[in-house]
């Protein structure tokens, strides 16, 4: 009967989630991003205990084939998803781990429809709006007995608490800024901004000289939210840090929130002043991403194009993207970067566990992160060396407190609302509060079906 109920539960979930669509980016991305009706106990029959559950590992020699699933950042992350399961395999002959990473759009409706079909992997990453219903469906085990999970920074470890136990953890994390070509600013004496207006002018000045400022355009409706995330870090978190869990719970509304309208006026503003590819609407992320690799864009609103303008040798800058004109803001857009929780559904769950412990190793974690161009969550793992620009990213993220993308928390189709209507104002066919009227729309439905 258990087993019926949590099905039922996932199935529901998985109908919801599809007709929502993916709701979900990279994230951020690449978000994010980051469920069991038994413990570890329960889900490793004959394990007693978590820590028992993890060691059997060690001992098991039957054949065993782990499941891992996770969108993709592009070719460098699989090959080092590839040569971790190798590696682990030289090790462990006995257990072959199947990589699988799929594009972040599809990602969702993939993974969810394998776990409702009873075809699940045995690791995947999950998005953190999700994890509720998959504890519920019994499709995450609860970690804490888990050897490695301790090692995580405390921050890493409460991230994704259900009932008082964590169902998932965050394996990466970072501050967000923008990309800018550093022979683009000094050709034209700019410097890095510190306020939206010395931005806005930076903008100008790029403009003038018939320079596009932002490797940005909505063709992908995924993309410009990023935009949008730098502001809702100084203009809505930093003010309310409880923001989510008022807008979950009905006790707040996105339009009388006064920070999500300062947040939105912030993306019309730099369209308004050109900042963007001409023709936004009919240009795609990856248009916008090889005119900055090309120098026809001096800014790229995000981190994760550094290996692909290295590989150009472009001389790159990195700076913090603000969107107040309080200088000394101590909040940016940042946080956990991608989710990874273990099929408490499956039979595999002590050796999930242990494969999760080989990837946190020294050397396989550092691989990790190199190859996602992100920063580790636990202590021991020197990255440094892996880009010069590590260095100056991280001081200037010190001191500041980092709020992570709200669309990972977002209630069903909100996203999707919100990503829609951003579109609508880049043709400028709605006003800033339109959007935001959307998305209350969408808030509103959601909370109506979780009831």
């Amino acid at each position: 009967m258990k087993r019926k109920i949590a099905l039922i539960t996932m199935m529901t979930f998985l109908l919801v989630s599809v007709l929502a669509g993916c709701g979900s980016t990279q994230s951020s991305t690449e978000q994010s991003a980051s469920a069991a009706a038994g413990t570890l106990e329960a889900a490793t029959t004959g394990a007693g205990t978590p820590e028992a559950a993890e060691s059997t590992a060690e001992v098991k020699k039957d054949p065993v084939q782990l499941k891992f699933a996770l969108w993709s950042n592009g070719a460098v992350d699989k090959e080092a998803w590839d040569k971790l399961a190798a590696d682990y395999n030289k090790l462990h002959p006995e257990i072959t781990v199947v990589n699988e990473t799929f594009d972040s759009k599809q990602y969702d409706s993939i993974y969810k429809a394998r776990l409702a079909g009873g075809d699940g992997p045995d690791i995947y990453g999950v998005r953190p709006a999700d994890l509720d219903a998959l504890v519920k469906g019994g499709y995450a085990a609860d970690l804490s007995g888990m050897s490695w999970f301790s090692e995580l920074y405390p921050g890493a470890q409460k991230n994704h608490i259900i009932d008082g136990k964590p169902y998932a953890f965050p394996f990466l994390q970072s501050g967000n800024g923008f990309l800018y070509n550093k022979d683009i600013f000094t050709k034209y004496n700019i410097s890095e901004p510190k306020t939206f207006d010395e931005l806005l002018t930076i903008c100008k000045t790029l403009k003038e000289n018939n320079i596009t400022p932002f490797a940005m355009a909505a063709k992908d409706n995924w993309w410009p939210q990023f935009i949008l995330y730098y502001a809702t870090a100084e203009h809505v978190f930093a003010k309310d840090p409880d923001f989510i869990q008022k807008i979950n719970s009905g006790t707040a509304t996105y339009s009388g929130t006064a920070g999500w309208l300062d947040a939105i006026n912030v993306y019309k503003s730099l369209l308004d002043a050109g900042a963007f590819i001409p023709n936004p609407l009919g240009v795609g992320f990856d248009e916008c991403k090889a005119m900055f690799l090309q120098g026809k864009a001096a800014m790229f609103p995000a981190t994760w194009a550094l290996a692909d303008a290295r590989k150009e040798n472009i001389n790159i800058g990195y700076s913090n993207l603000p969107t107040t004109n309080d200088a000394a803001s101590g909040s940016l857009w940042g946080g956990y970067s991608g989710s990874l929780a273990i099929n408490a559904s499956n039979k595999h769950t002590a050796e999930a566990g242990d494969y999760i412990k080989f990837m946190l190793e020294k050397d396989n974690y550092h691989a990790i992160c190199a190859a996602w161009q992100l920063f580790p969550v636990k202590d021991g793992v020197d990255v440094s060396d892996v880009d010069s620009i590590f260095g100056t990213q991280q001081q200037a993220w010190t001191g500041k407190t980092l709020y992570g993308s709200p669309s990972d928390n977002m209630l069903a189709g909100v996203q999707d609302a919100m990503l829609t209507e951003l579109q609508v104002l880049t043709a400028n066919k709605c006003k800033p509060e339109d959007v935001l009227k959307k998305m209350d729309e969408a808030n509103a439905k959601a909370l109506e079906q979780k009831e």
